[in-house]
């Protein structure tokens, strides 16, 4: 997946698990598109209720960032993401796709 999200799995993944996990248009707003096509998760952290300016979070398995760069705009620049991944391919995707965003309150 952190390689090539288009090549065909035999689970949901991209925009349309967005969609199926109930992952709003507004959270998607300026997320690169890369984010979005590399989301393979089992939930939506954000169905649990938004975050507030100046928590800081940490985003354990990341993936491509989709939530990572959510949860940066959630905190604004009071606040703080970190986004934690084992797979060297899908941090380089994360870092790729935070400086597309142009958020500075999160690392990868």
């Amino acid at each position: 997946m952190a390689i090539d999200p288009e090549a065909g799995y035999h689970f949901h993944a991209g925009r349309e698990l967005a969609e199926a996990l109930g992952y709003k248009d507004e959270w998607l707003q300026g997320i690169p598109e890369e984010s979005i096509a590399a989301l393979v998760g089992t939930g939506n952290p954000f169905a649990l209720g938004a975050l507030a300016p100046g928590e800081n979070v940490i985003d354990m398995c990341c993936g491509g960032g989709i939530d990572s760069l959510i949860a940066a705009k959630m905190v604004g620049p009071t606040g703080k993401v970190i986004g934690v991944d084992m797979t060297p391919e899908m941090l380089e995707r994360a870092r790729a796709a935070a400086v597309k965003t142009g958020l500075t309150n999160v690392e990868y």
